[in-house]
């Protein structure tokens, strides 16, 4: 039996030995049981491991988007922590492998988005994000589902164009207005962010089906957003199918499940939300996932919403509703910092 801790430049050393003496205790008893913490990098020439011990949400996201044949993912809630993927804390780790080495488990497998370009290739758990590079730009594009336009006339316009996956329609697309789709259901969403036609502007779709989406004018380069990763293309004709695999998480007993439907009604549960613009409900979403307070301009970066005045109505909403807080930057005394606000909202 062959497990892999996943490093990454958010675990800290600390953080690594703390697992290691937990998984230390095991393989006394387990001589059969091998433990080895490795890098991001180094995963493609590691292929043959049982189990992949993961405790940030984005390490999952990033695994799952360039690598394939990965083994079941245990993820690893730490204190303070707030992991939608995380199927235990740390304190029920050693718990957690022990049910695992006797076989006391279950798999709760996910589907992916494969999105194919010219030149690259990923796999997302969450969605995908198209949108130009040009400040205030929109596109103009066709989305053809199995050769078929979604448009009457072939064609619609939009900001940005966002596809997600089941699990995917608790993230980015449940704040832009999204459905709220079983994990285990075989559809995609398909959301065009401001688009003029609202009648297409949210379709649920088959996940077997082939999407194809045509950029038909745009200022180059656009945008692409994978899980969280982004990268700039002067391609205008992307494919997107439901990938060959899917992606397995441990699965254990109620005292497990019942935790995660908890944190399902936590991250969805956003008081007065309903008051809110969807440009604030996705400023909320990014800033709640957000460790450190941030400015207007790395908003901008992060969201790629390219007019100020937008965002900063946004933000006084959030703030009038006690959702944001802002103080000032003390490295650039002519901007504030923006921060999720736990304490008034009762996650401290």
């Amino acid at each position: 039996m062959k497990i892999a801790l996943i490093k990454s430049e958010m675990i800290s050393d600390y953080e690594i030995s703390l697992i290691i003496k937990i998984v230390d205790k095991i393989r006394l008893d387990n001589p059969n049981f091998m433990f080895i913490p490795i890098g991001f990098k180094e995963l493609n020439t590691n292929s043959d491991f049982d189990l992949f011990l993961v405790i940030h949400d984005n390490d999952v996201l990033n695994i799952v988007r360039e690598i394939e044949n990965i083994p079941p993912l245990l993820c690893i809630e730490l204190p303070g922590d707030n992991s939608f993927f995380a199927q235990v804390t740390m304190n029920d780790l050693s718990w957690a492998l022990d049910q695992y080495i006797v076989n006391d488990f279950g798999l709760d497998l996910r589907s992916l988005i494969k999105l194919e370009t010219s030149e690259k290739r990923f796999y997302a758990l969450n969605d995908i994000h198209v949108t130009s590079s040009a400040i205030n730009k929109r596109l103009r594009y066709d989305i053809r589902v199995d050769e078929e336009s979604l448009y009457n006339d072939g064609s619609d316009s939009a900001n940005a164009i966002l596809v997600c996956t089941p699990t995917g329609s608790t993230a980015m697309s449940f704040n832009l207005g999204g459905a709220i789709i079983n994990p285990h259901s075989s559809v995609f969403q398909i959301i065009s962010i401001a688009s003029r036609n609202i009648t297409t502007s949210h379709q649920i779709i088959p996940q077997n089906s082939e999407i194809a989406i045509e950029i038909t004018e745009a200022i180059l380069p656009l945008v692409i957003n994978v899980d969280n990763y982004q990268f700039k293309t002067n391609d205008t004709y992307f494919s997107l199918t439901r990938a060959p695999f899917e992606i397995a998480f441990i699965k254990f007993s109620l005292r497990n499940s019942i935790r995660l439907q908890n944190k399902l009604k936590d991250k969805l549960s956003f008081e007065d939300t309903q008051s809110l613009t969807s440009t604030a409900k996705f400023l909320l979403h990014v800033l709640k996932n957000n460790d450190k307070p941030v400015s207007i301009n790395e908003l901008i970066n992060t969201t790629h919403i390219r007019n100020q005045k937008t965002i900063r109505n946004a933000l006084n909403l959030l703030i009038s509703k006690g959702f944001v807080k802002r103080r000032e930057n003390y490295t650039d005394m002519r901007e504030y910092l923006y921060y999720y606000n736990l304490t008034e909202k009762g996650e401290s």
